[in-house]
């Protein structure tokens, strides 16, 4: 928290993690997730290119997998496609039935300072306001920062930060 309010200069009250283990489960107490693959995958995740439903280790791994020609930038394309996906599958009627076992697996696998009540609302409210303004076909909005891929030296791939056009980007999201 201390690093994205330093960094955005916004203040940050509330936070939520999840785990990869709670990010997955989650995922299998909704019944999985519908999303369009458009990239090649290895054959042994068994996910294809097309629309499919992924199970939850399959939406972990796609969540995670940088191994396209876009490597992170495409990674971080896969994050918002899912999370809009599950936004939308959240939305289903078909996941009233499933919303005490998936209220239990996340609270046995989310962390926040927000108390019960406080999540509740604000999911109620996002809930709200995705539905209103863009239906169960919602698709998440974001600014790219602006960045440079670089490799380090131990071949892992970093994105490194433009501070000075960035703080254009960030004014925006700030005002």
């Amino acid at each position: 928290m201390s690093a994205l309010q330093s960094y955005t200069r916004v203040p940050v009250e509330h936070y939520v993690v999840v785990d990869f283990e709670g990010f997955r489960d989650v995922v299998n107490a909704m019944g999985g997730v519908e999303v369009d693959v458009e990239d090649e995958i290895p054959p042994k995740y068994a996910i294809e290119e097309g629309l499919q439903t992924l199970n939850g280790p399959q939406t972990l791994f796609y969540a995670r997998y940088r191994g396209t020609p876009g490597g992170l930038r495409q990674r971080i394309e896969h994050q918002q496609v899912l999370i809009a996906a599950l936004g939308s599958e959240a939305l289903g009627w078909h996941t009233v039935a499933k919303r005490p076992e998936i209220s239990r697996v996340m609270n046995r696998n989310v962390e926040t300072n927000l108390g019960f009540e406080k999540a509740i609302a604000l999911a109620r409210l996002l809930l709200a306001r995705l539905l209103r303004s863009r239906g169960r076909e919602a698709e998440m909005t974001s600014a790219q920062l602006p960045d440079t891929p670089t490799t380090l030296p131990n071949w892992k791939q970093v994105l490194v930060s433009n501070e000075e056009a960035n703080e254009t980007v960030l004014a925006e999201f700030r005002y």
